[in-house]
């Protein structure tokens, strides 16, 4: 007689089906609507057994697992929510594990070997009882604080200079130092205008959970790589290409334009030169190889020539530019071997990694020094601009000031706009306004002396 198989003792791994999926953050920063917190503590929390210390902590903590997964879950492709397990996270780990117990989490266990992070996501009990709260109500606090009227400065404001604890590498909101009372007056003025645009971002009804706000911050200090962010896990500026298709703004679909090569044709124009106005960092010209690659391969080395560009502008020498470019681009680190076992991310992006060092090393039989060398050739007209972090900080936050005038018009017009860097997505309705008014601020910043003012590139992402 033929011998039984005998079943093994391995256990087969749990929840592949979101182990794989990108995932958000535990997010601890945001400011919950006071509304939806309670609702949490008094629907949600009591289910849970905490003992020992730690509890007021314990419940907080809980608190804002509970929103992240939500906030994760909500968005327009769901995704687990990433946290460590380590020794550091000791507190956060005992409260998921009593998610886990009450049947309101699932894990997907993760390892130091192979460097993948555990990930978790809510069951359908908890997200039944997170469905019964009021879909009309708001789940953050857009209540933001002004850090001019403040001593002690904070992250959750309208305005802030943001820095990083040395110890502990948390970001930490730094306190503003005006050098005269004009500066006040300008610091001022920009909170009321995120303020008001912020009012105006709300007044709209999008259909896709996300937070249309937007905080103006600085690096170290003021005027320092300055951007326009949102925050928290539904954050509209979080979301990818694909999922931002599908937000639409008071039942209207929606298209998103952006300025293209937008901070290296403003190096040009402060020059007062006119540069290509097709795509302006000629992967054609640096590489010879490039006319014959498939569409997916030239997309891919036209992300390594404009990252390779850029890094160019924002590194203080050529040999940082290399390491960066290098790390970012073409070399895979062990860490990421290991993560692209267990992580499709990771994966795919080891992939990347590879036919990038394929084609140039083997197809265009060149190394980096060399592509960055036809770089600098390429855009010579500018080559006293390059390896200059400083000018590249304050072109970033002439940009920023652009995108907020560019809002500014919005508001006044009663219509929305969502930036996301260089780019906004507007109705499909307000394109032609939405072209005219970026025309209009861009000609203001970047005069010419022969013309009105130069007009950037902008292009249907």
């Amino acid at each position: 007689m033929a011998k039984k198989k005998q079943k093994s003792n391995r256990k087969k791994p749990k929840y592949k089906h979101f182990r794989e999926a990108k995932p958000a953050r535990y997010d601890d920063f945001t400011f919950l609507e006071p509304k939806f917190e309670k609702y949490i503590k008094t629907r949600i929390l009591p289910i849970l057994q905490f003992t020992g210390y730690k509890l007021k902590e314990k419940k907080h903590i809980a608190t804002r697992i509970v929103a992240s997964l939500w906030f994760a879950e909500t968005r327009p492709i769901a995704r687990p929510v990433a946290d460590s397990r380590d020794n550091r996270n000791r507190t956060r780990r005992t409260v998921w594990d009593a998610l886990i117990d009450a049947g309101l989490v699932r894990l997907a266990l993760g390892s130091e070997s192979s460097g993948f992070i555990s990930r978790y996501r809510m069951t359908g009990q908890l997200k039944a009882m997170l469905s019964a709260y009021d879909k009309d109500r708001p789940l953050i606090n857009y209540n933001l604080t002004r850090n001019t009227e403040r001593k002690k400065p904070s992250r959750h404001a309208l305005m802030l200079v943001q820095g990083s604890d040395k110890k502990t590498k948390k970001k930490k909101a730094l306190p503003l130092k005006p050098s005269h009372l004009g500066v006040t007056h300008h610091w001022k003025e920009i909170e009321n205008n995120i303020e008001k645009c912020n009012r105006s971002q709300l007044k709209h009804r999008y259909e896709v959970s996300i937070n249309p706000c937007l905080r103006f911050i600085h690096s170290e200090q003021f005027g320092r790589y300055a951007m326009l962010h949102s925050w928290s896990g539904l954050s509209f500026q979080s979301l990818t290409k694909e999922e931002r298709k599908n937000i639409v703004i008071d039942g209207k679909w929606t298209i998103e334009l952006d300025f293209s090569g937008f901070f290296l044709r403003q190096y040009y124009h402060y020059r007062q030169i006119e540069p290509i106005r097709k795509d302006i960092y000629q992967p054609e010209k640096l590489l010879r190889c490039y006319k014959i690659l498939l569409p997916k391969y030239q997309k891919l080395m036209r992300e390594l020539v404009k990252g390779a560009t850029i890094f160019c502008l924002n590194n203080a020498n050529i040999n940082k530019a290399y390491y960066v470019v290098e790390s970012e681009y073409l070399k895979t680190t062990k860490k990421e071997q290991q993560r692209s076992k267990s992580d499709d991310t990771t994966k795919r992006t080891v992939q990347k990694k590879k036919i990038c060092r394929q084609i140039l090393y083997q197809t265009e039989k060149i190394n980096l020094h060399v592509l960055l060398d036809r770089i600098l050739r390429l855009h010579k007209r500018i080559k006293d601009d390059f390896f200059k972090p400083e000018k590249y900080s304050l072109t970033m936050s002439i940009s920023t000031y652009m995108m907020l005038e560019i809002l500014m018009k919005f508001q006044e017009n009663n219509k929305a706009a969502l930036p996301i860097h260089d780019s906004i997505i507007v109705k499909v309705q307000d394109e032609n306004f939405a072209r005219q008014t970026m025309n209009e601020v861009y000609k203001k910043y970047h005069p010419n002396s022969k013309y009105s003012g130069f007009l950037p590139v902008i292009s249907l992402m």
